[in-house]
């Protein structure tokens, strides 16, 4: 089997292929061909190239940890991409009003793009460039709800700082099952399977010796 690390790196070097993803276990093959995805769109490939992909997996049944972290991720590259969309109706406004909006609502937005992936209401709200309030509809803040901050299609292919995990883990039983003992650099403690956070990441899955974990926007390998 490939390492881990070559298939799901920390860092992911967007001109890069997806590893050696051979030998890869069948309750992981979905994770490799969203990672496939994954690359597409750090490549700067067209979005008609990957938007149906992404989609597809945003809106996958399933309950299991691989499906529920798959699906978790593919709605983030989603709203990124409807944020772009979102931006352009605005820019539209703001080309007629010399300002933005108040509220979203004030503009006419698609039907399937009138509340995020997770079917709650866009936040939005203007931001004043610091230092001039009275500019206050000048720029705006734009993002999902469970994500307000969210950074854009743009700055999320163009900048990839990788995780910084900082955990020391310990492989246990839990309940008959195997389970990972995380122990942040905080002094918490997490004892998880998969499906389970630890800080701000999920389990995904338990190999040997490695973790596949799925942070914000992409999936990496852990050691232990």
């Amino acid at each position: 089997m490939a390492a881990p690390a070559d298939i799901w790196p920390l860092r992911v070097d967007p001109a890069g292929g997806p590893g050696n993803a051979a030998g890869i276990p069948p309750e992981l093959q979905a994770a490799a061909f969203f990672q496939k995805t994954f690359l597409k769109i750090l490549g700067g490939r067209p979005e008609e190239e990957w938007r149906t992909e992404i989609e597809a997996f945003a809106s996958a049944a399933g309950n299991d940890a691989v499906t529920q972290s798959l699906r978790q991720l593919a709605r983030v590259w989603l709203a990124r991409a409807e944020m772009e969309q979102i931006d352009a109706v605005l820019l539209d406004y703001y080309r007629e009003n010399v300002q933005f909006p108040d509220k979203l609502e004030s503009v006419t937005l698609p039907e399937e793009i009138r509340r995020d992936p997770w079917g709650d209401a866009w936040s939005y709200q203007l931001h004043a460039p610091e230092g001039f309030d009275r500019q206050g509809a000048q720029r705006y803040q734009l993002g999902p709800a469970r994500y307000p901050h969210l950074s854009g299609m743009e700055e999320a292919i163009g900048r990839r700082d990788p995780p910084a995990p900082s955990w020391k883990i310990t492989p246990l039983q839990l309940g008959g099952r195997l389970a990972l003992e995380f122990r942040l650099a905080s002094g918490a403690v997490a004892t998880i399977q998969p499906g389970g956070t630890a800080g701000d990441d999920t389990l995904v899955f338990i190999g040997q010796h490695w973790a596949l974990m799925a942070g914000i926007d992409q999936l990496f390998a852990t050691t232990f």
